[in-house]
């Protein structure tokens, strides 16, 4: 019987299909090119014709408007209906940390927290939604992963990762808007595979938290990178730039229910962050 990874050509589809392939046989990694979710008669003749059993469902649109939502659930719904009819033995389902809101300024937000969604974020929405409709269809083969804030080398999401990486290879100073008070959990993509990897292994099922349990500021991570570059003769400066209104949220996820079955974060905020500037070559002075 076979594994079949939707999303197979996104950030974390590529690295967990890698992680995977030479480990289990076959695997069918696709993206929209390859199977289009959206069409139920091509996903059902999909799942028939290559006998899947096992399905990681990673295909999901960011775009933050309510067409995506639609799609995601269309797609989504198209999924669970060709994986009952073909009697699919578990589905493991990616969602976000965006289902719990930012309202309650939690640090410590645990599997068994009501989630309280943000009406403004319609990914965190489609991800909500997609979990409801992921427990009423598979019950029992289920398997919901909240995942923490994901960064690491080359990754085309998450801005602030992003806008930092970019100024330092354009040799431009780092920006940081007010004082930087916003927190999230941070989980390195190895990270983030492994746990996908822990859970796929051991078969597990119910709703599991991955991410690292540690919070970090914007204004830490600036300093993280400040300090890398100083230790490392990198010509960077901080510019503070004035805001109308200060982010100051905290989003930090429980992981004890997936550490008490074994698994644990490995990189530490300061090792991604090095990692990540020790890729993109501007440590050796690529750039």
């Amino acid at each position: 019987m076979s594994l079949l990874i939707t999303g197979g050509t996104g950030y974390i589809g590529k690295k967990l299909t890698q992680k995977l392939m030479g480990k289990y046989n076959p695997i069918y990694s696709v993206g929209i090119e390859e199977l289009d979710l959206q069409n139920y008669v091509e996903v059902l003749d999909f799942l028939k014709k290559n006998k899947i059993s096992k399905i990681i469902h990673l295909g999901w649109k960011m775009e933050n408007n309510n067409e995506a939502i639609y799609d995601n659930i269309e797609a989504l719904n198209n999924l669970l209906k060709a994986s009952e009819e073909v009697q699919v033995e578990k589905i493991i389902f990616t969602s976000t940390n965006n289902v719990y809101g930012t309202e309650l300024n939690g640090n410590n937000f645990s599997e068994e927290d009501k989630t309280n969604l943000d009406e403004n974020n319609k990914y965190g929405i489609s991800k909500y939604l997609g979990e409801e409709l992921v427990k009423y269809s598979m019950n029992e083969k289920a398997c919901i992963i909240r995942i923490a804030d994901v960064y690491g080398p080359n990754q085309n999401h998450g801005n602030l990762m992003k806008g930092i990486i970019s100024n330092l290879e354009n040799k431009k100073n780092i920006q940081l808007y007010g004082e930087g008070k916003r927190e999230r959990d941070y989980i390195y993509i190895d990270d983030v595979i492994r746990g996908l990897e822990f859970i796929y292994e051991n078969n597990l099922t119910g709703i599991f938290n991955l991410g690292t349990g540690v919070g970090t500021s914007v204004k830490r991570i600036t300093d993280i990178v400040m300090d890398i570059c100083k230790n490392n003769g990198i010509n960077t400066s901080l510019d503070y730039v004035q805001v109308n209104k200060e982010d100051s949220s905290k989003v930090i996820l429980n992981v004890e229910k997936l550490k008490n079955l074994g698994f644990c974060y490995n990189v530490t905020i300061e090792e991604g962050l090095r990692k990540i500037i020790e890729e993109r070559g501007i440590i050796n002075g690529k750039f």
